[in-house]
């Protein structure tokens, strides 16, 4: 699946926008980040800069309907990344205007790896945590979720 696309498994419509936000790269066309040669001094400097999303990809998302489940690495704001709401804030705004803009019936992130639960944009907003710790169970009719914890 391309980012800014939908697929269907099974009768879910699932859309993702992989990546965490980078302000230098957000206006770069996604063809033109940098490609690393593997084997070169600048490969893992390069890999990086394609990590991020960039303003393009979060367009196409916006423009998205009937999605019932948007994955993403990175969490829409406000989000505290440590237990009890702690920490200073993380998430990016850009995640929200999608969330606004789609209005999918679920919406996983991962990136803090924290289990949380949240509403963000109307729409219910979960933190997944490590596999090592959780998984969740997900009800492809319904979308309701069952939390268990990792042995």
């Amino acid at each position: 699946m391309d980012v800014g696309g939908a697929s269907r498994p099974g009768e879910l419509r699932v859309a993702g926008l992989g990546g965490t936000f980078a302000p230098t790269w957000y206006d770069t066309a996604a063809a033109e980040l940098p490609h690393p040669k593997k084997g070169s001094a600048r490969a893992t400097e390069l890999a990086d800069k394609r990590r991020h999303f960039v303003r393009e990809q979060v367009e196409a998302c916006k423009t998205l309907r009937d999605v019932d489940v948007f994955l993403t690495h990175e969490a829409a704001k406000p989000f505290r990344p440590f237990p009890g709401g702690r920490g200073p804030e993380a998430g990016k705004s850009q995640i929200n205007e999608v969330l606004a803009a789609m209005r999918p019936r679920l919406h996983l992130f991962g990136h803090h790896h924290r289990f949380s639960e949240q509403e963000r944009e109307g729409v219910r907003s979960v933190g997944l945590d490590l596999v090592s710790r959780s998984y969740l169970l997900v009800d492809a009719r319904t979308l309701e979720y069952e939390f268990h914890a990792t042995a």
